[in-house]
């Protein structure tokens, strides 16, 4: 486990821990399952996963999962004698509130290595982001990543083995490294009517990665200019497992720059250019401080 503070946590046993205040990241690791985190919201139960619980905040209970799957029940009564409330996936992420309502959480602030929660501060660049909801994106979020674009660096909320890399023959782009970045939501690629929305706290450059292997939507090449430079992400696969016959491969997008002159919220569109038959890979978002 790795704690954030200040916290207040108090551990029963091995597989249960309370927290009351703080930011707690739990890696169960492979073959593991049952491990349970309360707070005074809600109790967490782990199905062999990595996970992270804030509690005492404002929000109250928050609950992201980064790897694997958990369950979410009420903080009243025994886990073991009623269903859970929801049951959360790789990607997806709730709050719960005194009501003990569950509600989608649009995005959680990650360390640079994409696996541990961090708190918000001053320098952040982008302090928020979130999308028209009504487009059915369930409870999954968008992961802010402080410092962490780079060759390996991890490119969307699902499948952390996805990294980014350098395309074929060329070396990774030196104007992106330790940029900040945002893992988006890979599903999206197929939703036209996405609008994607950042809160952006001071000048910077925004840059879109944009699978070149369909035409840039309009309002892509109308904001932002393309650099010529060029990023991968993998590796991907396609075929059966039950065949045995997986072949992995990578997916090459250009990359397109934009300067943000002032602090506010900047809109980007649907992954795709209107009417294309084909369905690029879903974009991905750097953000760097100006010089």
């Amino acid at each position: 486990m790795e704690v954030t503070g200040p916290a207040e946590l108090d551990l029963f046993t091995p597989m249960h821990l309370r927290v009351l205040r703080g930011s707690v990241t739990a890696d169960i690791g492979d073959g593991l399952k049952g491990f349970v985190i309360d707070t005074p919201e809600a109790r967490v139960v782990d199905l062999g996963t990595r996970f992270a619980v804030s509690a005492g905040g404002a929000n109250g209970t928050q609950v992201a999962v980064l790897d694997g799957k958990v369950e979410v029940y009420e903080s009243s009564g025994d886990h073991k004698d009623s269903g859970p409330q929801v049951t959360l996936n790789e990607g997806e992420g709730i709050r719960i509130d005194t009501l003990k309502k569950p509600q989608r959480l649009g995005m959680v602030r990650l360390n640079s290595n994409a696996r541990t929660l961090r708190d918000g501060s001053d320098i952040d660049l982008v302090s928020d982001v979130w999308d028209n909801r009504g487009i059915g994106g369930g409870n999954r979020f968008y992961g802010i990543v402080q410092g962490g674009m780079g060759i390996g660096a991890r490119a969307y909320t699902t499948r952390s083995n996805r990294v980014w890399g350098a395309s074929p023959g060329n070396i990774f782009p030196k104007e992106l490294e330790g940029a900040d970045q945002i893992c988006t939501i890979p599903s999206y690629r197929t939703k036209p009517e996405l609008r994607l929305k950042m809160l952006i706290n001071r000048p910077c450059n925004l840059y879109v990665l944009a699978d070149v292997s369909a035409p840039a939507p309009e309002w892509l090449k109308s904001q932002f200019t393309n650099t010529g430079l060029t990023v991968q992400s993998g590796p991907w696969w396609k075929g059966s497992e039950e065949n045995e016959d997986l072949v992995s491969f990578y997916v090459i997008y250009g990359v397109w720059k934009r300067r943000i002159d002032r602090a506010g919220t900047v809109e980007l569109g649907e992954p795709q250019y209107a009417g294309s038959k084909n369905k690029p890979a879903m974009y991905g978002i750097v953000v760097k401080a100006l010089p």
